[in-house]
């Protein structure tokens, strides 16, 4: 994908764990990747179809903690590292804390994300997987420069049926509009909700 013709790459992981059982997690990781892609028209040279090394790399912290059986916080903080032919560089950071709090024997469970994000671009993106509903998976991108919260809370008055309600929002500071054509967004606020209902036979 965006390369036409031969290529090569490596791409370097490492990772320290350390916790203890039933308590608390904490990992440092690292990841480096080179692989060759066509140079951006904007930073074209006078050469044509000119493969250029293209690395991305990111650090990260992460600590979880389990308050006790029914509560856990986690923390996170990310950098992110991108550069094309030596000149297409980009930078990022995400810092974000999560609550999760599911009691033994109450009905009503949640967790939450306050996250705080700053990258130069695109490129420099990072990706985060988020609770959601039942049966749906999130790994939304970070990028631009604001803010992300979002809460989902799961309800079960009786054994049979389970309540769920997601509410997320995403506020820009760097941004007058988002997305364009159909999907264009007057403004720097994005705020989405879902609900799902499950009643088992």
């Amino acid at each position: 994908f965006g390369v036409d013709a031969p290529s090569q790459g490596n791409e370097q992981f490492l990772r320290f764990t350390y916790s203890k059982k039933r308590k608390y997690e904490i990992y440092f990781q690292a990841r480096n990747e080179i692989k060759q892609k066509n140079l951006p028209s904007h930073l074209e040279t006078e050469a044509l179809d000119v493969l250029s090394d293209q690395r991305t790399s990111h650090v990260r912290l992460h600590f979880s903690h389990k308050l006790n059986k029914a509560l856990e916080l986690r923390n996170r903080i990310q950098f992110n590292y991108y550069e094309i032919g030596g000149m297409g560089i980009s930078r990022g950071y995400l810092i974000y804390q999560d609550f999760i709090y599911k009691p033994l024997e109450f009905p009503l469970s949640f967790t939450a994300r306050f996250a705080l994000f700053d990258t130069d671009d695109y490129n420099s993106r990072i990706y985060a997987y988020e609770n959601d509903l039942l049966y749906v998976f999130t790994i939304p991108p970070y990028f631009n420069q604001g803010s992300r919260a979002y809460i989902n809370l799961r309800y079960r008055p009786i054994k049979a049926w389970t309540l769920e309600f997601r509410y997320a929002r995403t506020e820009y500071n760097n941004l007058e509009s988002i997305s364009s054509g159909l999907n264009e967004i007057e403004g720097n606020l994005r705020e989405d909700f879902r609900a799902q209902i499950k009643f088992n036979f």
